[in-house]
Formats: structure tokens, sequence, C-alpha cells
């Protein structure tokens, strides 16, 4: 990983952190490190495609503001130094989720859904967007 960013998640209203081979976290207690952690933990068991779902009394929005879409983001760069990254969205209100994959900045594709009929029921209404027109 080269650079994580995470948004509206816990404390952390807005966060864009560029990753060295080894990276300490050190501050005072309460002042986010745990959350980074975290948010690196959920972004890891979520994004890929699963059955498993939020589970909001863990996934607190930022100053629980839940009309705001909840992100993180991971980047790493390949052979050729082109920043790759993958963002993992979840909007806590509508139920809805956005993934996206970018390189240098260029979203590359976006897919969303929303949930029908709770947390932990399964169907999918699937958004896909066309992103080079």
């Amino acid at each position: 990983l080269s650079k994580i960013k995470i948004g509206n998640f816990k404390s952390i209203e807005k966060l864009e952190l560029e990753l060295a081979p080894l990276t300490i976290f050190v501050g005072p207690n309460s002042s986010g490190k745990s959350n980074v952690l975290e948010s690196i933990a959920i972004w890891q068991a979520y994004s890929y495609p699963s059955t498993l779902d939020f589970s909001l009394p863990d996934l607190i929005a930022h100053k629980k503001d839940w009309s705001k879409f909840i992100t993180f983001e991971i980047h790493t760069k390949d052979e050729e130094n082109h920043d790759i990254g993958y963002r993992y969205s979840f909007m806590p209100k509508d139920e809805e989720v956005r993934q996206a994959v970018f390189t240098d900045d260029k979203k590359l594709g976006e897919v969303g859904y929303l949930k029908s009929g709770g947390y932990h029921e399964q169907e999918h209404i699937y958004i896909l967007k066309n992103l080079d027109k």
C-alpha cells in the first residue's frame, strides 16, 4: 500500500495518509490511531463481494452524520509507478454501497447497490456507470 484515504469515519472527517514500508502511528489517547487501523480492517472485510453487512453500532459516521458516505480508499503503485486505487463507500442512511477502481486519479469503473429489505437481506439493486462517456 502506498496511500490510504478515509472519510466520515468515527473521529476522522477526512484523512489522506501516505504510507512508507514501515509506518508507525504515534499520538495521544483518543487521537484516531485505532480508527485508522480499524478502517483498514473494515475495508479488507467488506470490499470484496460478500454476504457480510456492516454492523451499524460498530460503524459510526463522523459526528453521527448518516447522510454522508463513509469511505475507505487504498492506493498502490504498479511496476511503472502508476497509482492504482480502490474505493469502498457506504451511505448508512440509504444503505447504499459504491465501489470504484481508478488509476492516476481517473475513475475506470464504478458499481453501486442499494440494500432492499434491511441489513441481512441479500437482494441488491446494481447500478453500473459507464465512465468513458
